[in-house]
């Protein structure tokens, strides 16, 4: 069955911050209000895929430098491309032959609106584990090349999958013709052009020195999250091109977060008790950067992070 209602935030994740009745305290640039967390960061097809063309892809390949000849980041992102041109490929082939139905075409409007999510949701069922190793503040897990990498991976597409992202990615090269023309395939494309992205981020991260903190916060205020949960505190968001700097922040839970970050010597994780002005500080990277939704337990909590005076009005 096609689901209308579609998340950019994973709901699981959110509901770190919900009470028993899995509701979330939410401040939005005009409103605050209680409120279960499968309304939060949630759009009617957000996932759907739009129709791009033969000329599109080549564009991308070219944007990116990609080529079938390529090393294995080149041919993991063309990977992704072929994945998501296949079902428009199909459909450019039946329609050039006039071979169509209404039951197919029934079909193809289908897979447009499940496609992705169901992708989606096959990643987030596999972070399970990593999450609650996190939860466990158990650093011993990411010694695996595997585990550290499923962890990356999957922090990358959660810093791109939201709607904040995508805006920025199809905004940011706006302001000429040329610009503008490269904007409209970005949007075209976004279904698989930001898993490129992805990859390209997660290689930047495995191939670095990136160690992991875990942040510990037994302060009174509590950590807080929102509809963009992973920050590169290094970036200013003005571009989508190559990423210069990274140092990616995820606040876990409350009272866990997680730092993506080379400021270690020496040690590949370790676990990290917080004062109350770094998790003012932690919260400020939160409150500078998030898109249209914050998340709190409670109204005590907001007042507690407000009163503060750490939000850059």
């Amino acid at each position: 069955m096609t689901k209308k209602r579609q998340h950019y935030v994973w709901q699981h994740y959110i509901n770190n911050w919900a009470n028993s009745k899995k509701q979330v305290y939410v401040v939005t640039r005009d409103n605050e209000f209680l409120t279960n967390t499968e309304n939060l960061a949630v759009e009617k097809y957000f996932y759907n895929l739009e129709y791009f063309s033969e000329s599109d892809v080549e564009f991308i390949k070219k944007f990116f430098e990609i080529n079938e000849t390529g090393n294995s980041l080149q041919k993991q992102n063309l990977e992704w491309i072929n994945t998501f041109s296949q079902v428009f490929r199909l459909k450019d082939y039946l329609d050039k032959h006039q071979i169509s139905t209404s039951e197919g075409d029934e079909l193809f409007l289908t897979a447009l609106k499940d496609v992705e999510e169901d992708c989606i949701a096959l990643l987030e069922q596999d972070f399970m584990p990593i999450l609650h190793k996190i939860m466990e503040k158990d650093l011993s897990f990411f010694d695996s090349e595997k585990n550290y990498f499923d962890l990356v991976f999957f922090l990358c597409f959660t810093y791109f999958r939201t709607k904040k992202m995508r805006k920025r990615a199809i905004d940011s090269v706006k302001g000429s013709e040329l610009g503008n023309k490269i904007s409209d395939i970005i949007k075209r494309t976004w279904s698989f052009t930001k898993y490129i992205f992805t990859t390209n981020m997660s290689y930047s991260l495995i191939t670095s020195t990136f160690n992991i903190v875990i942040l510990e916060n037994k302060t009174n205020v509590e950590f807080i999250t929102c509809d963009q949960p992973v920050i590169n505190t290094k970036a200013n968001y003005t571009t989508m091109g190559k990423v210069e700097n990274l140092e990616l922040y995820f606040p876990v839970t409350p009272h866990l977060s997680l730092l993506l970050s080379k400021t270690l010597t020496g040690e590949k994780s370790k676990l990290e008790s917080l004062k109350i002005d770094e998790v003012n500080k932690y919260n400020r990277v939160i409150l500078n950067s998030y898109e249209d939704q914050l998340y709190f337990t409670d109204v005590e909590q907001k007042e507690l992070v407000m009163d503060s005076e750490i939000y850059d009005k």
